[in-house]
């Protein structure tokens, strides 16, 4: 039935329910002689027709998908009234917002909100890889945060010392030992140079920590090299 009335001069004149009258939709639109229950963009009618709920466009689909059936190339999430696409690690939204694309070095810094490497990053074939400079580690984790290769713990860099504990992998390290020490078991010891025939006496080495002394048999002097030893001429 038409709901409309008739004024002074028994003209019709549509009577707008949206305005007048409980009609019960959560969004009303007049028409000529009644009204009707729509939705926004993102949402549908329930069943008693005048509600509105959300519309899940990662399982319902739209007119605008790709060969796959699927409105994102990847990743859909449904969000009230609406949908984001996302995309797994390596590869960031296109233009479109719905279409994943490998990242490489320039979408990394052109992009604010892609995680980035930490320091150097290296385009290869099929993507990219985050490089650390010398005294670094890549996180074996994230692959893109670079740690400081000396972060050990202090019970390690103490059974380096007097060298530098450098962190190799998860939980163990080596050690970077001076001249005059070797590593050995996770720590640095002397190296006994005369032992090992690593010195440059002429004649009698003796072994110190860290380092060794040359010396001379009753008859010579060490020369001024602090290696050689030269004849004593005792008739001068």
């Amino acid at each position: 039935m038409l709901n409309i009335t008739l004024d002074a001069s028994t003209k019709s004149v549509d009577i707008n329910e949206c305005e007048e009258q409980d009609h019960g939709c959560d969004y009303c639109e007049n028409a000529y002689g009644g009204y009707q229950c729509t939705c926004p963009a993102g949402f549908e009618l329930a069943d008693d027709d005048k509600h509105c709920v959300d519309v899940d466009e990662c399982t319902a689909g739209e007119d605008e998908t790709d060969e796959s059936g699927s409105i994102c190339s990847h990743e859909c999430h449904n969000t009230i009234g609406s949908f984001e696409c996302r995309c797994p690690d390596a590869f960031h939204l296109n233009n479109d917002r719905r279409t994943c694309v490998r990242d490489f070095c320039q979408d990394l810094y052109e992009n604010p909100n892609k995680t980035r490497c930490s320091h150097e990053c290296v385009d290869e074939v099929e993507g990219f890889r985050c490089h650390c400079p010398e005294g670094y580690l890549l996180d074996e984790v994230d692959q893109k945060t670079c740690h400081s290769a000396y972060s050990c713990e202090e019970n390690q860099r103490k059974r380096c010392e007097p060298g530098r504990c450098r962190k190799v992998g998860s939980g163990d390290y080596r050690c970077e030992c001076p001249d005059g020490y070797v590593q050995n078991d996770h720590s640095c010891h002397d190296r006994d140079e005369c032992l090992l025939g690593r010195h440059d006496c002429s004649h009698e080495c003796h072994n110190t920590v860290g380092s060794y002394r040359c010396s001379c048999p009753v008859g010579l002097t060490l020369s001024v090299d602090g290696k050689t030893c030269d004849d004593v001429d005792e008739c001068a």
